[in-house]
C-alpha cells in the first residue's frame, strides 16, 4: 500500500495525533481484477482505526473538500472586505472625533470660507456648506470680533 499523504500533530499535553491516508491500486488475482481502494488510517498514542474506501467515495470526499475549501475563500474575501470597510469607517469616526469643533477652528474654517466667496455670504449659505454650529457661532461669540452681520448677510471685515 502506498502512502499519498501523512500528517502528524502534537497536541499541547504533548501527545501526538496523525492522519494517514494511503492507496491499493486494482490488481489482477486468480484471473480477475480486484478493485483498488484507499485507506484512511487516523491514531494517536494509544492505538489508530482504519477505514477502507471504493475509488468512488474516496473520490467524492476529494470533491467535497475542494468545494468547500473553494467556498471557504470566497467567504475569507468577502470578510476580508467587509472588514476592511469596517476599518476604514472606524478611522472615519476616529477622525471626525479627534477633530472637535473648537472655537478657533470654527473661526477659521468660516473666514476661509468667507475668503472663498468674495467676503460676504448668508447665515443660510454657512449653515449649508459648513453646518448648524459654525451658523450659530456666527451670531454668537464671532460677530464682533471678525464679520458683520447686517440682516441674514455675512460679511468679511475689512481686517481680515
Amino acid at each position: 500500500m502506498a502512502i499519498i499523504v501523512r500528517k502528524v500533530h502534537k497536541r499541547d499535553d504533548g501527545t501526538t495525533v496523525w492522519i494517514r491516508v494511503g492507496d491499493s491500486s486494482p490488481i489482477i488475482k486468480d484471473g480477475s481484477v480486484i478493485d483498488g481502494g484507499f485507506f484512511i488510517r487516523i491514531g494517536d498514542d494509544s492505538g489508530d482505526k482504519m477505514i477502507r474506501l471504493s475509488d468512488q467515495e474516496a473520490l467524492d470526499i476529494a470533491y467535497r473538500i475542494i468545494e468547500t475549501y473553494r467556498r471557504h475563500v470566497r467567504t475569507f474575501a468577502k470578510l476580508d472586505e467587509l472588514s476592511y470597510e469596517q476599518y476604514k469607517r472606524t478611522k472615519r469616526a476616529e477622525n471626525e472625533e479627534e477633530e472637535e469643533l473648537t472655537p478657533e477652528l470654527m473661526e477659521r474654517e468660516i473666514i476661509n470660507f468667507l475668503r472663498d466667496i468674495g467676503g460676504e455670504s448668508t447665515l443660510e449659505e454657512i449653515r449649508s456648506a459648513l453646518g448648524e454650529e459654525y451658523a450659530a457661532y456666527v451670531r454668537g461669540p464671532m460677530k464682533d470680533k471678525k464679520v458683520k452681520i447686517e440682516g441674514g448677510k455675512v460679511k468679511l471685515l475689512k481686517g481680515e
